[in-house]
């Protein structure tokens, strides 16, 4: 059972690494036309551990279908299947994407530098690792992402020279 979980923890982990390859705006498929609901990148978005995203007024929650997530974000600037993995999407304009699963729910976000995003505690983008573990308690070292992460809380930061760049939220191993 640990085995599947870890799996599909891998699983969401490289799709959002996927994720973000392509925040950069290029793609080999037509993104949509969709003005990703208009709100600017300064909109700091308050991450929500192991739960969601608040981004402006709108909010995403792990589990939301997309339905839902269309209905508080707008239409994702692309959806792209990835196969077994799920459906990729993305909201540029937000710093924001994340990861479909099968059924169409939610079952992680990512949060790039444009998005601002942190928790309340003040932990994101921008922290330092000794912020992080000052804020959240010291998490794993991941060699892999070149970053931390605190299961318990369904957080995972990656680091640039030291400085969190991207935020992925997941349902928490202690949930």
């Amino acid at each position: 059972m640990k085995l599947l979980g870890l799996i599909s923890t891998v699983a969401v982990l490289l799709a959002g690494l996927a994720a973000g390859c392509g925040s950069n705006g290029s793609s080999s498929e037509a993104d949509a036309t969709s003005e990703d609901n208009g709100t600017p990148a300064s909109v700091a978005a308050t991450i929500l551990p192991g739960l969601g995203v608040l981004s402006g007024a709108a909010s995403l929650s792990l589990g939301d279908s997309l339905a839902e997530m269309k209905e508080a974000l707008g239409e994702p600037s692309r959806l792209r299947s990835l196969g077994a993995a799920g459906t990729m999407f993305d909201y540029p304009n937000r710093g924001l994407s994340g990861l479909l699963d099968e059924d169409g729910k939610v079952v992680a976000l990512y949060l790039a530098a444009e998005s601002a995003g942190k928790t309340d505690d003040g932990a994101g983008i921008g922290s330092t690792m000794d912020e992080l573990e000052t804020q959240l308690g010291k998490g794993e070292n991941d060699p892999f992402l070149q970053g931390s992460w605190h299961d318990s809380k369904g957080l995972v930061f990656e680091l640039t020279d030291g400085i969190v760049t991207r935020v992925h939220v997941l349902k928490s191993g202690g949930s």
